[in-house]
């Protein structure tokens, strides 16, 4: 009796480790196709307490496995006329209030203006896992703040030297996190490959990790070894050379 219940639990315990280490291990790339059929099942694991924009939502489901901490956390995904492609604020009611029932608005913007931005539904879908994942970590990091602390971020924000080292520590989270190769995605549309400006290029290669820093963090990582086959190497070759 003692052996089958000790073999009962084992196998439970394996069970939730797998299922643990599957939901945060790194995957190179995710498909649409291929996860679009269990949006319901993802918004019922994941979806408390989370509003998204309707197609922004399986991206951001899918992120979310990355947080696990965020589970219970209020997000809502709206649009608005910004700056950037998205930036997450808490609501400042819920900032003055019970720290542990913060509601963040991850905002997306709407509108831009002489190619001066990019807007998330012209983000290829892995590389908006990356971004979304971005806002996540944010979020993540809000959550450990007190109300007077994110008031002073907002202020240290301000300065360039600061803004470049909170960003780019959000990129090095994202990575630790299993999001690296979406990430790197992002960073390569973004800076790269997308119609922006020039110089809206240049200020995010100014203010994040660049794709070249990012595969360079990826090839240092233990947990990413799985996911380096010769593609992936020559994917990175191809990029540096560009």
């Amino acid at each position: 009796m003692n052996r089958l219940l000790f073999a009962s639990l084992f196998i439970f315990s394996f069970m939730i480790f797998s299922s643990f280490t599957t939901e945060l291990s790194p995957q190179k790339s995710y498909s649409k196709a291929d996860y679009q059929l269990d949006v319901l099942k993802l918004r019922a694991q994941l979806g408390t307490n989370k509003s998204f924009i309707p197609e922004l939502e399986l991206a951001g489901l899918i992120a979310l496995h990355h947080f696990p901490e965020l589970k219970e956390t209020t997000i809502q995904f709206k649009y608005s006329n910004i700056k950037t492609t998205m930036a997450t604020r808490p609501t400042l009611s819920s900032l003055c209030g019970d720290q542990s029932k913060r509601v963040y608005i991850i905002y997306v913007d709407k509108k831009i203006k002489k190619n001066n931005g990019l807007l998330a539904n012209e983000v290829p879908f892995n590389a908006l896992i990356g971004l979304i994942g971005h806002e996540y970590q944010h979020i993540s990091d809000y959550e450990e703040k007190t109300a007077a602390e994110i008031a002073s971020l907002g202020i240290k924000y301000c300065n360039k030297k600061f803004k470049k080292k909170f960003e780019c520590e959000t990129d090095h989270a994202i990575i630790s996190r299993g999001l690296g190769w979406q990430l790197r995605d992002w960073a390569v549309y973004d800076m790269v490959h997308s119609p922006a400006s020039d110089k809206y290029k240049a200020y995010k290669k100014e203010n994040y990790l660049t794709p070249d820093e990012i595969s360079n963090l990826i090839l240092q990582n233990k947990h990413y070894r799985q996911t380096l086959d010769a593609e992936a190497y020559e994917e990175m070759l191809v990029f540096d050379l560009e």
